[in-house]
């Protein structure tokens, strides 16, 4: 939402953090993902959410999560929150996610940006270089930007490597 913004009204922005909010979620992990292809795939997601009770929701949330946490205590904390959404409303959102390509308005992002990058799933030199390089394609057409990422954390970086993410939003700022 941070680089929409940036994009489409750079005046009411300053400085921009972006906590692993990429301009295209498909486009992170399938560098060759069409809008068809995600937009479908989103379309599912928003659909299944949208039948799915609360329990059935916060089971999901509880497999999803176990790839996303590494601290058992923020594993709970999270899900007690996460448990707390309207799955429809969750659909909703992913479905935006999935059917958004940000990436042709990046050029236009005046402010400058910190993307901070999750990297624990990449665990050899050539992994983190293909993540990192995923990243980078994501905003390479920001004209003011700065990538980090950070090797311990998965999903929740400001859990997973705290120090690493208040020293890199400390510095920027």
């Amino acid at each position: 939402m941070a680089l929409w913004i940036a994009a489409t009204s750079p005046k009411s922005v300053g400085k921009v953090v972006s906590v692993d909010g990429v301009p295209w979620l498909p486009a992170l992990t399938n560098p060759s993902a069409t809008m068809a292809s995600a937009t479908k795939s989103g379309a599912f997601l928003r659909d299944s959410m949208a039948t799915m009770d609360q329990a059935a929701f916060v089971n999901g949330m509880k497999q999803s999560l176990q790839y996303m946490v590494t601290s058992p205590s923020d594993f709970d904390r999270i899900l007690a929150t996460s448990a707390k959404s309207d799955p429809k409303s969750v659909g909703e959102a992913m479905y935006e996610l999935y059917s958004t390509d940000l990436r042709p308005l990046m050029s236009q992002v005046q402010a400058p940006v910190l993307m901070l990058a999750e990297g624990a799933f990449f665990i050899t030199p050539a992994t983190q270089k293909t993540g990192l390089a995923n990243y980078e394609a994501q905003i390479h057409a920001i004209p003011n930007h700065t990538l980090r990422m950070s090797f311990k954390a998965r999903h929740f970086i400001m859990f997973d490597d705290p120090e690493f993410f208040f020293k890199q939003i400390d510095s920027f700022l």
